[in-house]
C-alpha cells in the first residue's frame, strides 16, 4: 500500500537478560523503569497509528476531487458533441432529400427533352422548317430548366462542403479544448504527487528523530533508498516534460492534416465540376473537327471558380506542423504550378469554343448532320427530303478549312494529363494521424516498469532492519502513484483518439 497504508511492525527485541539489582536497588525503582518502558512502546504505537490515518483521509479525498472533475469534464464533453452530431446529421438527411427531388425532378425533364426530340423529327418530316424550329425553341427552354436544375444541385453541394469545413472546425476546437484539459490535470496531478511527497519526506523526517541508533549498515542502506527516490523523480519529470512536448507537436500535426483535408476538398469540387462538363467539351470537341454547330456548349464558370479556389487554397497553404516540411513545401510548388498551367489551358480552350461560336452565327450556314455511326445511313433521307443543299452551303464546302484557331484535341488531351498529375500529387495530402502520444505514454510505461522492478530487486536483497521496511513502503508508494499517472494518461489519450475517431 504504501507508507502511510503500513501498519507499525513489531520488532522483536533480542531477549535481555535479567540483571539482578544490586542489593541497594529497591523496588520502587524496578517498578518506575517499567512503566517508562511500557510509555515509549506506546507512544510509538500511537505515531504509527496516527500516520496511517493521514494518509488514508489523503488518499480518499484526493480520490474522490479526481473522480468528481473526471465526470464534469466527460459529461460537457458529450453533450457538446451529441448536439453537434445531431445538427449535422439534420442537415445531411435535408440535403439528401433535396438531392433525391431535384433528381426525379431531372429525370422528368429529361424524358420530356427526349419526347421532344420525338416530336421535332416528325415535325421536320411532316411540317417543315418553320415547326423545327418552334421545337428547337422549346428545346432550348427546357435546357434551360436542366441547367438552372443543376446549378441548385452545384449549390446545395457547396452549402454541404461549407457544413462540413465548419464542423471540421468545431471538432479541430474540441479536440484541442479537450488536451489542454488532460494536461492540466496531469499538471494537477503532479503537483498532487509532489505535496504527497512532501508529507512522506515530513513523516520520515519526524520519524528518524524517534529512533535512537542506526548501524552503518543501516545508514547505507537509507542512503541508498533515498538515491533511488531521487532517481526516479527525475525520471518521472523527464516523462512529464516528455509527454507535454509529444502532445504539442502532435496537437501541430493534427492542424496540419485538417488544412491538408480542406485542400483535398477543394480538389473533389473542382473534380466534380470537371466531370459533369466533360461530356459536353467532348461533343463539343467532336462539332469543332466536323464544322458544325454547337449542340451542346460546355459551361466552365464553375470549373475555372473551382480551380480558382483551389489555387488560392494552395498559395495559403502552411506546412508547418508536417513530418517533413521540405516534402509539402516541393510538393505545393507541384501542385501550384499544374494548377496554373491548368488554368491558362481550360481559359484557352473556353476562348477557342467562343470564338468558333461566334463564327458560326456570323456566317449563318445551315446546319450539317454528324456523319458518324446511324447519321451516315440517314443522311440520302435527309437529302430526298429536302432537296439539294444551299447554294451557300456548297460555297461553304469549297472554302479553306480554318480549324487549326479553334481546335481544341489538343488542349483537351493535355488537360487530361494536367488532371492525371494533379489527381496523383493531391494523394500525398491524404495523411493518416499520429501515434506518437499512446507510443510515448507506452514506451514510458515499460520503462518506469523495468526501473521499478530493479529497485524492488535492491530492496528485496538489502538487509533486513526495523526501519527498513517503513522506507521501503514509502518508495513503494511512490512508485504506484507514478505508476497509476502514467496509465491515467495512457486512458485518456487513448480515449480522446478513440472519441475522435467516432466524430470522424
Amino acid at each position: 500500500m504504501g507508507l502511510f497504508n503500513s501498519k507499525p511492525e513489531k520488532t522483536d527485541s533480542p531477549p535481555t537478560t535479567p540483571i539482578t539489582p544490586p542489593s541497594t536497588l529497591s523496588v520502587e525503582e524496578a517498578r518506575i523503569r517499567r512503566e517508562q518502558e511500557q510509555r515509549r512502546r506506546e507512544q510509538r504505537e500511537r505515531l504509527a497509528k496516527e500516520e496511517d490515518d493521514k494518509k488514508k483521509e489523503i488518499e480518499k479525498k484526493l480520490a474522490e476531487d479526481t473522480e468528481k472533475i473526471q465526470k464534469e469534464k466527460d459529461k460537457e464533453v458529450e453533450e457538446f458533441g451529441n448536439e453537434k452530431v445531431e445538427e449535422v446529421k439534420e442537415s445531411v438527411q435535408n440535403f439528401k432529400e433535396t438531392k433525391r427531388r431535384l433528381a426525379s425532378e431531372l429525370g422528368e425533364i429529361e424524358k420530356q427533352i427526349q419526347e421532344n426530340n420525338d416530336l421535332q423529327i416528325e415535325a421536320k418530316k411532316k411540317e417543315g422548317i418553320e415547326e423545327i424550329t418552334a421545337e428547337k425553341k422549346k428545346l432550348t427552354e427546357n435546357k434551360q430548366k436542366l441547367l438552372d436544375m443543376r446549378a441548385i444541385i452545384l449549390k446545395e453541394n457547396d452549402d454541404l462542403i461549407k457544413l462540413e469545413e465548419k464542423f471540421g472546425e468545431k471538432k479541430s476546437e474540441m479536440i484541442k479544448q479537450r488536451g489542454e484539459e488532460e494536461m492540466k490535470q496531469l499538471k494537477q496531478h503532479h503537483e498532487k504527487l509532489k505535496e504527497l511527497d512532501k508529507e512522506k519526506h515530513e513523516v520520515i523526517k519526524e520519524g528518524e528523530k524517534q529512533k535512537m541508533e542506526l548501524t552503518e549498515e543501516q545508514r547505507e542502506f537509507q542512503d541508498k533508498i533515498k538515491q533511488q527516490q531521487n532517481e526516479l523523480n527525475a525520471v518521472q519529470m523527464k516523462h512529464a516534460i516528455e509527454l507535454v512536448s509529444t502532445l504539442d507537436k502532435e496537437q501541430r500535426f493534427d492542424d496540419f492534416r485538417e488544412r491538408s483535408r480542406n485542400l483535398i476538398g477543394r480538389f473533389s469540387t473542382f473534380r466534380n465540376h470537371f466531370s459533369s462538363e466533360e461530356s459536353s467539351i467532348n461533343s463539343t470537341r467532336d462539332d469543332i473537327e466536323d464544322e458544325i454547330e454547337l449542340c451542346d456548349q460546355p459551361e466552365f464558370s464553375d470549373i475555372l471558380r473551382s480551380l480558382r479556389d483551389l489555387s488560392h487554397s494552395i498559395e495559403s497553404f502552411q506546412v508547418d506542423g508536417s513530418r517533413n516540411e521540405e516534402k509539402y513545401s516541393e510538393l505545393r510548388k507541384k501542385v501550384k504550378d499544374i494548377v496554373d498551367e491548368l488554368f491558362a489551358v481550360l481559359t484557352e480552350m473556353e476562348s477557342r469554343i467562343s470564338r468558333y461560336h461566334r463564327s458560326r452565327q456570323s456566317t449563318s450556314l445551315p446546319r450539317r448532320p454528324h456523319r458518324k455511326n446511324s447519321d451516315i445511313e440517314s443522311l440520302s433521307d435527309s437529302d430526298s427530303t429536302f432537296g439539294t443543299a444551299p447554294p451557300s452551303y456548297e460555297q461553304s464546302e469549297k472554302a479553306p478549312k480554318e480549324l487549326g484557331k479553334y481546335s481544341i484535341v489538343n488542349e483537351f488531351k493535355e488537360t487530361k494529363e494536367l488532371m492525371k498529375q494533379l489527381s496523383d500529387l493531391m494523394l500525398n495530402f491524404n495523411i493518416p494521424a499520429s501515434t506518437d502520444f499512446e507510443d510515448t505514454v507506452f514506451r514510458q510505461s515499460e520503462a518506469l516498469s523495468t526501473t521499478y522492478t530493479q529497485a524492488n530487486r535492491q530492496i528485496t536483497n538489502a538487509p533486513s532492519t526495523s526501519s527498513a521496511p517503513r522506507i521501503e513502503s514509502g518508495e513503494n508508494s511512490s512508485s504506484n502513484d507514478a505508476r497509476q499517472t502514467d496509465q491515467g494518461s495512457s486512458e485518456d489519450s487513448k480515449r480522446s483518439s478513440t472519441e475522435s475517431e467516432d466524430e470522424e
